[in-house]
């Protein structure tokens, strides 16, 4: 009789922690599938952090899309549970929103809504591979 109430005791107790937990991974779950959709993995944006040469003029749309990304991951309604994957989120759009920041500083519009820091040697870079 007592183990039956020690484990009715312990089942009461455990129940709103484990509902608390998977309620939680739902939501992180939920989140991960919204902060996805709006910036992909294969996306033109992450293509342009991955494999652009920043020397070179690209579509102004791309850091704008960056920009809106790191605004909305950064909304009370995108927080993670996890304290881990929270904190590494944040530190990604902490450096993310970093990046921004100092390209906007350094870059400027050029015709056609494309971006450029005006690097001299990504126009030399592009004419020596045009010669080969």
């Amino acid at each position: 009789m007592t183990e039956k109430i020690i484990e009715y005791v312990l089942g009461m107790l455990t129940s709103p922690i484990s509902h608390r937990f998977s309620q939680g991974r739902l939501k992180d779950r939920q989140v991960f599938d919204r902060l996805i959709n709006e910036l992909s993995p294969d996306s033109s944006a992450i293509h342009l952090l991955e494999k652009h040469d920043m020397g070179g003029p690209f579509s102004r749309e791309l850091m704008v899309s960056l920009d809106r990304a790191c605004e909305s991951w950064r909304r009370v309604s995108n927080e993670f549970q996890t304290k881990k994957i929270e904190q590494k989120k944040l530190a990604f759009t902490t450096k993310l929103s970093e990046f921004l920041k100092m390209y906007s500083q350094q870059s400027r519009i050029i015709n056609g809504g494309f971006v450029s820091i005006g690097l001299k040697d990504y126009d030399d870079t592009v004419s020596a591979r045009r010669k080969i």
